[in-house]
């Protein structure tokens, strides 16, 4: 009896698993400059690094054309890293990070952007992100809370 009930639960169990349980989702599309750089623009942006729909690699909204060094890989426990090519530091998909670079307009398709090959599918668009360096989710929480505590210095008067 005891063993008809193991196999029972243990048949339910597989079951309820998604037919797609095994199946490893591809790493996302991402986009790197095609020459390696040492230095970047210097606006700050602070979002949250994300796969959207079409499986392209978002800094907020915005697209981003990575460091020629970056590299993106799946990590032992399934989570998306990347190790920033100016910096060598890991970032996670699903984490709000800040990093430097500056802002471009639409790109509507991939061709003479610059961009290493592969370049990423051409659903892959939209505003970008030329991107430098990054800061961590714990670097970019510290610097946003050192910005809530300042002091405004106000403006000159006339």
């Amino acid at each position: 009896m005891r063993r008809r009930y193991h196999l029972a639960v243990y048949a339910a169990a597989l079951a309820i698993l998604p037919a797609h349980a095994e199946e490893e989702m591809p790493l996302p599309h991402f986009a790197r400059a095609a020459t390696p750089a040492d230095a970047s623009l210097n606006a700050l942006a602070v979002g949250e690094l994300r796969i959207d729909e079409n499986n392209c690699l978002r800094h907020g909204d915005s697209v981003v054309i990575w460091h020629h060094d970056t590299t993106v890989e799946r990590t032992d426990d399934g989570r998306i890293r990347l190790i920033d090519g100016f910096n060598g530091k890991a970032v996670y998909v699903g984490e709000t990070i800040a990093m430097s670079g500056g802002h471009g307009t639409d790109i509507l398709n991939w061709d003479g952007i610059g961009v290493a090959e592969p370049a990423p599918p051409d659903e892959c668009t939209g505003s970008f992100w030329s991107g430098g360096p990054v800061n961590t989710a714990e670097e970019t929480q510290e610097m946003l809370k050192a910005w809530e505590a300042r002091t405004p210095v106000p403006s000159p008067p006339g």
